[in-house]
């Protein structure tokens, strides 16, 4: 029995010396090749709300689509209530998430639509460059804004010149966009949904100005961070730059 005793615990102490010996050589085989990565944290991401507003037919629709889907049509889009799109870009290597809302613009919906500024950081305050009434409406749709803003809200507007692309057809022309932007000291800023000219462009130039309004808040601005648009964009803000080039060269 003796024997059998001493020959069981010899056998154990050789089990236990070959489990240790398989544990070191796992442990020598080095970290997994394979790892998760980590999704974005909000912190990482600027979110920014926009409104898109401006009279009935001046393209905020085909802007709205153009910019968040790629697409357009030459047929008209009714609009009911408010249309809602999402988009994300780069910007400067920093994330960007646009909420972009396209709202009616008739007189009958405006109630509906109001609600939407409240939480607003950016206004794309849209025309139609072959249309004059929507241009003429334009501090008309400035004074809706306000009404339905709390004073202290920052509220950041880029005046949109739509359908820079029917040249022949113009009827308001670039001075006066950019004198009306200086007037309100805002950027300016023409675009064609057809052609896709400035759309990505017009909601960047958004972005650098609701980027600016904050400069106080890490989350949206971070060290030495900068926005640049190309010098070939007819984009101007509160300058007296009549040299502009043409958006549709």
């Amino acid at each position: 029995e003796k024997a059998n005793k001493e020959e069981k615990e010899r056998d154990k102490k050789k089990k236990g010396k070959r489990k240790r010996k398989g544990e070191g050589q796992r442990k020598k085989r080095g970290p997994c090749l394979l790892t998760k990565t980590s999704p974005m944290s909000d912190d990482q991401i600027d979110h920014f709300k926009i409104l898109i507003i401006g009279d009935v037919g001046a393209g905020k629709t085909c802007l709205l689509l153009q910019f968040c889907d790629g697409t357009f049509t030459d047929s008209f889009i009714a609009t009911i209530g408010v249309n809602f799109k999402m988009k994300h870009l780069d910007i400067n290597g920093r994330r960007t998430k646009f909420q972009v809302f396209d709202t009616n613009g008739q007189e009958r919906n405006r109630a509906i639509t109001s609600s939407y500024y409240r939480e607003a950081n950016g206004v794309m305050l849209v025309y139609d460059i072959t249309n004059p009434k929507t241009f003429q409406n334009i501090e008309e749709w400035i004074g809706e804004m306000e009404r339905y803003t709390d004073t202290t809200q920052v509220m950041q507007k880029v005046l949109v010149g739509c359908k820079c692309d029917e040249q022949d057809k113009r009827k308001v022309e670039k001075e006066a966009g950019q004198a009306l932007a200086n007037k309100l000291e805002i950027p300016w800023i023409e675009t064609s949904a057809k052609t896709r000219t400035n759309v990505e462009e017009a909601f960047i130039l958004m972005a650098t100005e609701m980027k600016k309004a904050i400069p106080e808040s890490p989350k949206n601005i971070p060290p030495n961070q900068s926005f640049h648009l190309s010098s070939k964009q007819n984009v101007s803000k509160n300058q007296n730059n009549k040299n502009s080039s043409d958006c549709c060269s």
